[in-house]
């Protein structure tokens, strides 16, 4: 691919990075809920965020951001010392199904979460010298983006995925002063088919590579800011590059994906219909 579609790519995906700013939904919820509120309130309650973050696995990220909330009702109140009190049972008890709400939180709320959730709690108090201020993972005079990334990834069961996501979010959410080019994209399935069908990797690079292939794009594509372009590649694999009948018509990036170019072209005519065209 020439560097000059890959410049208008990147163009297109920073509109659309844009325009996702001006929805009704800010991290997938309703803005104005008590769901958002809470996740949101990084002044009294940054350790909301980073509690959505660790539960942002294999499960909806909607579900993932709102579950701080559903937790408060159930825990009886969202204070730093009262989840610091909470032991893995007390974390599996409140993720669990209950007596009046059936739904489980999490779907690994019987096995790795609860370990996942009382490992955040040390790793805050480890950085905020145990006075539970989640935001002294993040602050620091001359504190790089992958050192904060780091940081995240010392709470069980958050890879370079959730790290750099959550990184990400701080900086261009909460607006941390937060160095931002050594914050790599976030590669999941959604975006692994994008970035393979908009042709920025080759179409026959091995699974094995993906990911190390992906980060690499990114900061080439992006170098100020590679996880800049995460959310919006994102939210088209989510919403419209769907992995079986893509919906290319309503497509932000369809005048420049291969893919879609593609399915455009008319299919070839076959010797039989060329017969039928001669008689």
């Amino acid at each position: 691919m020439n560097k000059r579609r890959e410049k208008a790519i990147v163009a297109a995906l920073l509109r659309f990075e844009k325009s996702l700013r001006s929805r009704k939904t800010d991290f997938l919820l309703k803005r104005g809920s008590e769901e958002h509120k809470l996740i949101t309130d990084i002044e009294k309650h940054p350790h909301a965020f980073v509690i959505g973050c660790v539960l942002d696995r294999v499960i909806k990220a909607e579900k993932a951001w709102a579950a701080p909330y559903k937790l408060k009702r159930r825990i009886g109140g969202f204070s730093f010392p009262k989840l610091r009190r909470l032991t893995r049972k007390g974390w599996k008890k409140h993720l669990g199904p209950q007596k009046n709400d059936p739904e489980k939180i999490h779907r690994y709320w019987e096995t790795v979460m609860p370990d996942c959730l009382f490992s955040a709690i040390k790793v805050i108090d480890k950085y905020s010298n145990n006075r539970g201020k989640a935001q002294y993972m993040w602050a620091g005079d001359n504190l790089r983006g992958k050192d904060v990334v780091d940081r995240f990834k010392e709470i069980r069961g958050v890879g370079d995925k959730i790290a750099n996501m959550a990184v990400r979010i701080l900086v261009t959410r909460f607006e941390q002063p937060i160095e931002t080019a050594s914050i790599d994209i976030s590669v999941d399935r959604h975006i692994a088919r994008v970035v393979r069908r908009l042709g920025l990797i080759g179409k026959n690079t091995p699974k094995s590579q993906e990911k190390k292939v992906i980060v690499d794009k990114a900061r080439e594509l992006y170098p100020k800011f590679p996880a800049f372009i995460d959310l919006p590649i994102f939210i088209i694999g989510r919403d419209y590059c769907h992995k079986t009948n893509p919906n290319c018509g309503g497509c932000p990036m369809s005048t420049l994906c291969d893919h879609a170019l593609h399915k455009r072209k008319p299919a070839p005519k076959t010797k039989a219909k060329r017969k039928r065209m001669k008689k």
